[in-house]
């Protein structure tokens, strides 16, 4: 019992720390378990009282303990008493404590599906009294995403502590009506009631870990998320596990400092930005691709030639169908930019769809890719950090301004992007990310004429990203910087 009271005052002192949002329904709920559960904890050693104090009282009218132990009578009678005193006090509170529980409960109104949630009595005798209308939870549970509510934030935003979006980002040509290409990033429950095993667990983790998440936006195309908290499925970042060797795999080395001091990156904030930095690709870049693939392929299946869809048919044969049923299949155009790192397009989409499910690219692989056909990764397909680059270069090229300098119509990737064999070239006052190794993946950072190299690991391509926004908005680039918000 002991071990039941000691469970519910933790579970207690972990619900009460959730913050403002914590509901009165919950917060009395728990208050009454626990509180009741001592009630029984102290009646039990109540009872362990009076069971101790008959012995005693016995023997003051028959000495037996004095007689068989040898000892005077007046000192057995004082010692008896003043056990007796002690237990008396111990009962006297134990009667108090337990009348005051049960005459002063709170009665609290629940349905039977919250009763089972919260695993309370279900008789009349319980205290929690029946309702057939569910009571609300009191939680602030998200609302689906509309186009004139959705507010941008720029990629430079994941490097401010400050959550209020940039002003400086501007998308090159206007979006699609969201009644018709969008879809809502949450499916909000009716009224705010939690009325299953699955959204009370929903729940509680997104109080949890509301300091922690972004709202997914899944409207086309893919803009700057809203600034609101969301639950992340799937969470899975390693800031930890150092090691000496550059080598390891680790995303943080100590023999690696010096090129964060030298970029002016504090090891906290390294951290920090990079759980951020895939956050933010997961949930406003993956996330709308892979959704709006599945949505087009879809509106195509029931077109005339159904076999004609991303992940099955070639880029060529996409472009024709999306000239040919633009009217029906208005955002194709816009998803070919996606799909163009490679020919191995069943395997792109496919790895499209796992990287963007359980939040954070829980299954990013940094020096590979997944399995393809029951096979395990090969080098002739693309390595999770192409795809992330990619996906990321041409989500910027579509919200940056066009530039006289680069007529290929991919200002950020023709600025900012130098691949190998290519070699960095001086780009003063200027900075890039630079693709030194294809296998295994490694990218470094160019500063004018001047080589960064980042530290080699699973984080590699994250913290090469985390430092070029860093110094675009420290002013390396300052036109870059407002390009960028």
């Amino acid at each position: 019992m002991c071990e039941r009271v000691r469970d519910l005052e933790l579970e207690m002192k972990r619900r009460l720390r959730l913050g403002p949002t914590q509901s009165p329904v919950v917060s009395t709920t728990l208050n009454r378990r626990y509180t009741e559960a001592r009630a029984v904890s102290v009646a039990r050693w109540g009872t362990a009282c009076l069971f101790l104090a008959l012995p005693l009282l016995l023997d003051l009218y028959l000495h037996l303990l004095s007689y068989y132990s040898g000892l005077r009578d007046a000192v057995v009678w004082y010692i008896e008493v003043l056990v007796l005193g002690l237990l008396a006090l111990s009962g006297l509170y134990d009667c108090v404590f337990c009348s005051h529980v049960a005459l002063s409960r709170p009665h609290v109104e629940l349905t039977p599906a919250q009763k089972k949630l919260l695993r309370v009595g279900t008789g009349p005798e319980s205290g929690y009294d029946t309702v057939n209308t569910p009571t609300p939870f009191g939680v602030p549970l998200p609302q689906p995403l509309s186009s004139s509510s959705l507010s941008q934030i720029s990629p430079l935003a994941l490097l401010t502590p400050s959550r209020h979006p940039s002003p400086y980002i501007t998308p090159r040509s206007p979006h699609t009506p969201q009644s018709s290409h969008s879809t809502p990033a949450h499916t909000p429950r009716s009224g705010g009631v939690i009325s299953s095993q699955q959204a009370l667990e929903s729940y509680l983790s997104s109080e949890t870990e509301r300091e922690l998440g972004l709202t997914p936006d899944l409207s086309w195309p893919p803009r700057p998320s809203p600034d609101t908290p969301s639950t992340l499925r799937k969470y899975h970042v390693a800031t930890r596990g150092q090691s000496p060797s550059r080598d390891s795999g680790s995303p943080l080395v100590t023999e690696d400092d010096a090129v964060w001091v030298e970029l002016g990156i504090s090891r906290g904030n390294l951290i920090r930005w990079t759980e951020n930095c895939r956050r933010w690709l997961a949930e406003t870049v993956f996330v709308p691709v892979a959704a709006e693939i599945d949505k087009i392929n879809q509106t195509l299946a029931k077109g005339s030639t159904p076999t004609v869809k991303i992940g099955a048919a070639s880029s060529n044969d996409l472009r024709r169908e999306s000239k040919r049923r633009a009217p029906q299949v208005p955002t194709l155009h816009l998803v070919l930019p996606y799909l163009e790192l490679t020919s191995k397009q069943a395997y792109l989409v496919q790895r499209i769809r796992e990287l963007s499910s359980g939040g954070c690219l829980s299954v990013y692989r940094w020096n590979g890719g997944g399995a393809w056909n029951g096979r395990p990764w090969t080098q002739e397909l693309p390595t999770d950090p192409q795809i992330v680059l990619h996906l990321l270069c041409v989500y910027l090229d579509s919200h940056l301004p066009l530039s006289p300098l680069f007529t290929n119509g991919r200002p950020f990737t023709s600025h900012y992007l130098i691949k190998s064999p290519d070699k960095p070239v001086a780009r003063s006052p200027g900075v890039a990310v630079y693709q030194s190794t294809l296998l295994p993946p490694h990218y470094n950072i160019v500063v004018g004429d001047k080589l960064v190299d980042i530290p080699k690991g699973r984080n590699n391509l994250f913290q090469a990203i985390v430092a070029l926004l860093h110094l675009l908005k420290t002013g390396n680039d300052s036109s870059s910087q407002q390009q960028l918000g």
